[in-house]
This record gives structure tokens, C-alpha cells and sequence, in this order.
């Protein structure tokens, strides 16, 4: 084992059976010019991910560190012990369904470090694959700012999870919280921003797979906005009410485009979720927001009455 790894490597799995194998390879297959580390999180998966990476842990010794707690953690302590026990000066994200595709990718992202001081983390273009088939492969982000900054990531994540490194230690350890809106992701990149910028290399060096046993895909909308909600909720607080203008507008915005959806879809709860929408804050700075999904709700209504009202007026005719 390494005993000075430059880049740790925490790879958070459960039930990954078919693709865990392909995620390490894509890690044990980085060409660089220091030594790195592999910590696996294997939370008691039912399938046989566990008999998989301790193959490879078998295999890889030198490399590979896996984590294999005798309970199923949950989420929020298997990703926080990981964590704890990653020794690296940085820390490379991946989780047990992802994988990456570029082997200069850690060499590139550790050199962006070392010519930029000022930033705390380094991120890429990643191949979004859904395969449940619903969506055509795509690459996230379209467009980034190669510098961008605590502010431009409070309203939501545009940081995808399998591209992220970051320089380790910059903050002592997730909130409790994070247990409750069951992602980390945002959260942790939000605590490193505290401490410098977020630097992009507009280059595609990973794959993130959409697939029906993923953390999100088995969510509903509603499930997500109310994990964000409360997410802004517990970061405003964090923040000491700071930043309140900014997680105001990004929760009336989650608030708003879940709206949208229940209007066109003519759910039975639309009326709820759009006058939840519109008494959300801020009053100001969201008035076109408000008009539209006001318009878009009621118009049909007015429509209705006024053809009623002008067949009603029309001279009968003799």
C-alpha cells in the first residue's frame, strides 16, 4: 500500500454488481506521475459487489483499500467513513455505477492544481448514458466557466459527482443532514468553495450512468425538490442566513419548475404546488417567474369564461 498517496480515490458502492469491475479498472488504468490510492466504500451490497472488490483488493493490494463494515451503513456514514479514511493530498470522487474514460485524467486535474493555487476544486466534462433508454447520450456540462465560485455553485450543482477532485481537509466532516436530503455531492463541493474557486477542464473524461437502481432515477420530482428544499434550507442555516437572497430564489425556482410540470400534466395536486409557487419568496426579483406560471395555470379558465360570456351575449337568432 502506498503509504503516501498524492490523490485518493473513495469509491462508494452498493448492489454495483455489473458495473463495479469496469469502475475500478478505469481508476487501476490512470497514468500518472505519483502514487494514489483506492478506498472502497462496499456497504453490504445484496449482490456480489463485495466478493467482486475484495477479488480485486486481493489483486491490487498496493492500491486497493476496502472498507467492508459487517451492517449496512446508509449512505451518509459509508461516504463519511470513506472519507475519513482517504490519506491523500487530494481526493478524486467516483462512485460503484460510473467510471472513467480518460487515463490522463488525475495527471490533468493534479497539474490544474499546481497552476492554480487559488482553487479548491477541479472538475469536467462528463458522458451522461441513460440506460433505461429513455434519453439519447448526452455530455454535461454544456458550457462552464473555466473559474467559477462559491456563489455561482449555492443555487444548485453543475459539478458532476465522477469528475470532482478536491484538495482534502479543507473541512472537518459532513452535517448531520446530509442523512436527511440523502446526497452529498452538492454539499461537499459547497464546503471546499468556502475556501477557494472551482476550476473546469472543458474536456469529457468520465461516463455517469442513469440506470434504475441509481440514487436518483428511482425518485420522483416531488421526491427531489424536497430534498433540495430542505437542502438550501439547511445550508442557509449553515451560512448564518448570508447567502438567504441566493437559496431563496433557487428554492422558489425548484418550487416553480415542479409547477410547471403539475399544470401541464393536469395532476390532481396542480392548484396546490402552483399557489405554493407563488407565495413562495422572494416576492420581488421573481414577478416574470410568478406571471407566467399564474397565466399558464388560469388562463384556460379565463378563456372558458369568456367564450361562455360571449355566447351568452350573442342576439339570438329569429
Amino acid at each position: 500500500m502506498n503509504s503516501h498517496p498524492v490523490v485518493s480515490v473513495p469509491l462508494i458502492t452498493y448492489n454495483h454488481e455489473p458495473h463495479i469491475a469496469q469502475a475500478l479498472e478505469s481508476v487501476l488504468m490512470q497514468q500518472t506521475s505519483f502514487p494514489i490510492e483506492i478506498v472502497v466504500g462496499e456497504d453490504c451490497s445484496t449482490d456480489k459487489t463485495r466478493e467482486i472488490v475484495v477479488e480485486y483488493q486481493k489483486r491490487y493490494p498496493h492500491v486497493i483499500r476496502a472498507l467492508l463494515p459487517e451492517r449496512n451503513l446508509g449512505p451518509y456514514r459509508n461516504v463519511t467513513a470513506t472519507l475519513n479514511a482517504c490519506r491523500g493530498t487530494y481526493i478524486a470522487a467516483l462512485e460503484g455505477d460510473d467510471y472513467w474514460t480518460s487515463p490522463a485524467k488525475l495527471q490533468r486535474q493534479v497539474d490544474f492544481f499546481e497552476a492554480h493555487p487559488d482553487c479548491s476544486i477541479c472538475f469536467h466534462k462528463v458522458l451522461v448514458i441513460d440506460e433505461t433508454g429513455q434519453n439519447a447520450p448526452r455530455t454535461i456540462p454544456l458550457d462552464s466557466k473555466e473559474i467559477s465560485t462559491l456563489e455561482d455553485l449555492l443555487p444548485g450543482n453543475f459539478i458532476p459527482s465522477c469528475s470532482a477532485i478536491w484538495r482534502n481537509g479543507l473541512f472537518a466532516k459532513l452535517p448531520a443532514w446530509v442523512e436527511e436530503v440523502k446526497f452529498s455531492d452538492w454539499v461537499i463541493h459547497v464546503l471546499n468553495a468556502e475556501h477557494g474557486n472551482i476550476g473546469f477542464i472543458d474536456d469529457c473524461m468520465a461516463v455517469y450512468r442513469l440506470h434504475a437502481g441509481g440514487t436518483w432515477s428511482t425518485q420522483s420530482w416531488h421526491q427531489v425538490m424536497t430534498r433540495w428544499i430542505t437542502a438550501y434550507e439547511r445550508m442557509n442555516e449553515y451560512f448564518g442566513g448570508r447567502y438567504n437572497s441566493i437559496f431563496k430564489r433557487a428554492i422558489f425556482l425548484r418550487r416553480y419548475g415542479y409547477a410547471i410540470d403539475c399544470v401541464d400534466r393536469q395532476t390532481p395536486d396542480a392548484r396546490e404546488q402552483v399557489w405554493s409557487a407563488l407565495l413562495s419568496e422572494p416576492a420581488m426579483g421573481c414577478l416574470r417567474e410568478k406571471a407566467l406560471l399564474a397565466t399558464k395555470f388560469y388562463a384556460p379558465a379565463v378563456v372558458r369564461v369568456a367564450g361562455t360570456v360571449k355566447r351568452a351575449l350573442r342576439p339570438s337568432e329569429s
